[in-house]
């Protein structure tokens, strides 16, 4: 049974690391899920604090994931309108075009990045704002980016703590 545990960690800590870029999979809780598992390895020396920080954190990446392209919209300038396109188009990306069938580039990638960068643009030529619509555009495109940045830093942190963990336990 541990080796089986063990194996699935492993399995979900880089799930959590493809997760990071792929929109289908949420990369920082699978990665935790990988984690938690050790937990119930007699072997594993884990911390418990460490493992509920850890999910803690895992939780706020996953929150934040869905504002901080927002944000990123207000920032540069964009309106309410273009703040709700965003949003519209990260909901389309993620979950619209996966079940149309709709594939655009490898997993999707390139509809997770295009589709609110396009609906922050086109929320604003909505509102009138044709001048500031680019700007707020690379706003959300940025706070995207910075949002698969987290969850593949935690997604990493946690899938090198796994690693050392099974290393340790195996020998």
């Amino acid at each position: 049974m541990s080796g089986f545990l063990v194996c699935l960690s492993l399995i979900l800590g880089l799930t959590g690391i493809v997760g990071s870029f792929v929109s289908a999979l949420p990369g920082p809780p699978l990665a935790f899920v990988g984690l938690l598992l050790l937990m119930f390895v007699p072997q594993a020396q884990i911390n418990v604090w460490f493992v509920v920080i850890m999910g803690v954190i895992a939780l706020i990446i996953t929150v934040a994931d869905f504002l901080i392209p927002i944000y990123g919209t207000k920032k540069t300038g964009g309106s309410k309108y273009g703040m709700r396109g965003s949003t519209i188009g990260l909901l389309v990306g993620m979950f619209l075009l996966p079940l149309l069938g709709i594939s655009i580039g490898p997993f999707g990638i390139l509809g997770i990045i295009l589709c609110p960068f396009l609906g922050a643009y086109l929320g604003e030529v909505y509102k009138g704002n044709k001048d500031n619509a680019l700007k707020s555009a690379f706003g959300s495109l940025i706070g995207l980016l910075v949002g698969i940045l987290l969850k593949a830093l935690y997604s990493i942190v946690a899938f090198i703590f796994i690693i050392k963990e099974c290393i340790a336990i195996l020998f």
